[in-house]
């Protein structure tokens, strides 16, 4: 038909002559746009010239691989602005993945030019810092307290692009391991990606979870970026900023990951717990300088946290006199450095009270002691920022990807049933996922130990 010889003559005049590559790929690049669509008539598939010019693309591809430097570099010109339609957007992304799956030495670049995109697209959704920070964190995981009314029109409009655009890379990296396409050089290249784009911006909220899916389909993953964050808080050329995000990152990965094993959130927790009561003890004599041990209130900050969600699990493998004596829980807490003032209140108060919880009396006696201590300090105080990177997933169509493999909170003040049906998600593109899993579950057991390859604390 005509559209086949015209994709031959195409791809002939390309092939014949090198000096049409830069325009020919730029002119697939314009098409694969959609059209304006007509209000009267609507648009329509046969008007769609996105299909046609990615299949010219692939074929100018296939016979001259001087055009793929060329193509990605229109492509990545021509992406639609984030203000644009949720229809160009998702048309867009669709041709340059599928150009991405035909020709997969484009696949990392292709991966971070779209994260960066989506990333500008997340950063329209502002969750409001609240000084009611126990909703940020734990009480039924609604980062937004439940208001709807703090969320304006536009960053609705804004999340049902995100919602999208995250659907269209939750996919395109499914099929990516499950076709078996060089999916251990993925894992790789996301990683690359996670540590040039994603790691060194701040307050980005859904990004992320693509490597937390990615992670999700095999105990190796979840190793290799579990031991790619604890290097980077090791890496004397780090900057402070990158030691503490990745704690962060570490923290957040493991109370919220179903699929973790317990041995790897063993010795995670056995790493972070020894390097923490490492530090107290050199520099037990320097108390009060909040700045010179900002590192340590965050490592401290992160191992509560992890407690806070896998105290229960943690307990169902070990008595709770081996579990203190194994991770040196109340030599951290009861260090001069005091971490318990500078870490934040709601982590601080919601591990105290699980242990309570869980019967583990010599440690809430501490903690308990701990804390009314401090109460009767008069003096202005500092705390860590309180910063989990995978705080729940908001976003609706998306969450699928990610919500069978979720921790949630629990709501520990009442029963489980009464839990659930309370938690009343805010959901940015219209309603929420109802479906989150508040019961962890974990894979079976892996053989990797963090604490056999990274024994050494931090320089900090």
């Amino acid at each position: 038909n005509a559209n086949q010889a015209f994709e031959q003559m195409i791809t002939n005049l390309v092939s014949s002559n090198q000096q049409f590559v830069v325009m020919v790929c730029d002119k697939l690049a314009t098409d694969m746009k959609p059209p304006v669509p007509n209000e009267e008539l609507g648009l329509i598939d046969e008007e769609l010239t996105g299909p046609h010019a990615e299949s010219i693309a692939v074929r100018v591809l296939g016979v001259s691989p001087s055009a793929l430097s060329f193509l990605l570099k229109s492509l990545m010109e021509r992406y639609p602005h984030k203000t644009s339609s949720i229809l160009d957007l998702d048309q867009y992304t669709m041709h340059m993945l599928s150009i991405a799956n035909h020709f997969t030495v484009l696949r990392e670049r292709v991966l971070e030019f779209l994260v960066k995109q989506i990333i500008e697209i997340d950063a329209e959704i502002s969750i409001p810092d609240d000084d009611d920070q126990e909703d940020l964190f734990f009480d039924l995981d609604d980062s937004f307290g439940g208001s709807q009314e703090r969320t304006p029109s536009d960053a609705v409009e804004m999340a049902e692009k995100l919602d999208d655009l995250m659907n269209r890379l939750f996919d395109f990296c499914n099929h990516q391991i499950d076709a078996g396409k060089a999916p251990e050089e993925l894992v790789r290249g996301q990683l690359r990606v996670f540590d040039s784009v994603i790691l060194t911006t701040q307050k980005v909220k859904h990004p992320q979870f693509l490597l937390f899916f990615i992670c999700s389909k095999s105990p190796t993953y979840s190793q290799q970026f579990l031991a790619f964050l604890v290097q980077k808080i090791i890496d004397n050329s780090a900057s402070q900023l990158t030691k503490t995000t990745a704690i962060s990152y570490i923290a957040s990965y493991i109370a919220r990951a179903k699929f973790v094993s317990p041995s790897l959130i063993h010795s995670t927790l056995v790493t972070l717990c020894s390097w923490a009561v490492a530090y107290a003890k050199e520099n037990s004599t320097h108390k009060d300088d909040f700045d010179r041990h900002l590192m340590f209130y965050h490592l401290c900050q992160a191992i509560f946290y992890m407690f806070c969600f896998r105290f229960e699990q943690i307990l169902d493998r070990t008595t709770r006199e081996e579990c203190l004596s194994t991770f040196n829980l109340i030599s951290i807490i009861q260090s001069s450095l005091n971490p318990f003032m500078h870490c934040s209140p709601f982590v601080v108060r919601e591990l105290t009270e699980i242990s309570r919880e869980l019967n583990i009396s010599k440690l809430t006696s501490v903690c308990d002691a701990i804390l009314q201590r401090n109460n009767a300090i008069v003096a202005q105080n500092r705390y860590v920022e309180a910063s989990f990177p995978f705080d729940p997933y908001l976003l609706k169509n998306s969450s699928q990807w990610v919500s069978d493999n979720y921790c949630s909170w629990e709501d520990r003040g009442g029963q489980e049933e009464s839990s659930q049906a309370s938690e009343d998600y805010f959901d940015l593109s219209g309603s929420v996922p109802d479906d989150f899993d508040v019961m962890m579950s974990f894979t079976p057991e892996a053989t990797y130990d963090i604490s056999i390859h990274f024994p050494r604390s931090p320089v900090y």
